[in-house]
């Protein structure tokens, strides 16, 4: 939860932070069993290890981490955050759609998305078929989400549908390849 709350990058300087307290404590109470000098060197080793904490945690940014429903910078795909009635408004009105069924803390829709959604040809397929991209996050079981998957036959996350803008959706694989997703939005 700290990692979808924080972020990759400020939750590991957290992780670095609790072990350079527990180096601290670990350090200062063997030095008390030392001579007067092991002491001394051992209390001075916790107090370095007791300011690097410190300062590793100011110098941490403070800002939060990113959700999946951001908007896209730096050769993203734009999405729109996944609702049953926006998707049946784009449904109504013939759009092709593609949905993105995932969650923060799913390794293989992370993956999916860097290696394949976000690819430079995959961003220019969606632009000229004008394909409607929706997310929906599933990290905390959205019970709108939970029903969607259940009405394909999932019960979990990655699931991605293209909705050719009439009749029922193509189910995309749960591993995809920016080749394997161009040749299914090539059939819209």
């Amino acid at each position: 939860m700290l990692i979808q709350e924080a972020g990759p990058g400020q939750s590991l300087g957290a992780l670095f932070g609790l072990v350079l307290v527990g180096f601290a404590v670990w350090i200062y109470g063997c030095a008390q069993l030392a001579a007067p000098l092991g002491r001394r060197l051992g209390t001075g080793l916790a107090a370095a290890g007791t300011v690097a904490a410190i300062l590793l945690a100011v110098s941490l940014p403070t800002t939060g981490g990113a959700t999946v429903n951001d908007t896209p910078q730096g050769g993203r795909l734009a999405y729109e955050p996944f609702t049953a009635q926006r998707l049946s408004a784009l449904e109504t009105a013939g759009k092709p759609v593609f949905v993105n069924l995932t969650a923060s803390w799913c390794v293989t829709c992370l993956v999916n998305e860097r290696v394949a959604l976000d690819s430079e040809a995959v961003r220019q397929a969606f632009a000229a078929r004008g394909i409607v991209a929706l997310k929906g996050d599933w990290t905390t079981q959205n019970p709108e989400i939970t029903a969607l998957l259940q009405q394909f036959g999932r019960s979990g996350v990655p699931l991605y549908l293209l909705y050719g803008g009439k009749g029922e959706p193509v189910i995309l694989p749960q591993i995809l390849t920016a080749a394997s997703v161009l040749e299914a939005l090539g059939k819209v």
